[in-house]
């Protein structure tokens, strides 16, 4: 489980076409082939990015694992969430 989550609600339309342009990577007609490349895979993407989007009360978000050290310029823009 990913414990830092970055709103991408402005940016998400992007992140769909950047994925799109790599369409021959993927197979969208063969649901039962066992690949992650292709409608399954697009579907759970957007589903994760909305739940982890809901965790932080925005429409999407990525989740990644942070590890170290964390730098920032402005404290007033941290936002936490506890569960």
């Amino acid at each position: 489980m990913p414990n830092l989550l970055v709103d991408i609600s402005d940016v998400y339309e992007q992140k769909q076409k950047a994925i799109a342009s790599f369409s021959s990577q993927f197979d969208l007609n063969n649901y039962f082939q066992s690949t992650i490349l292709n409608h399954k895979f697009l579907k759970h993407m957007k589903n994760r990015d909305r739940y982890y989007g809901s965790l932080i009360s925005t429409d999407y978000a990525e989740g990644l694992i942070f590890e170290g050290k964390l730098y920032c310029n402005n404290l007033f823009q941290i936002i936490t969430f506890n569960n």
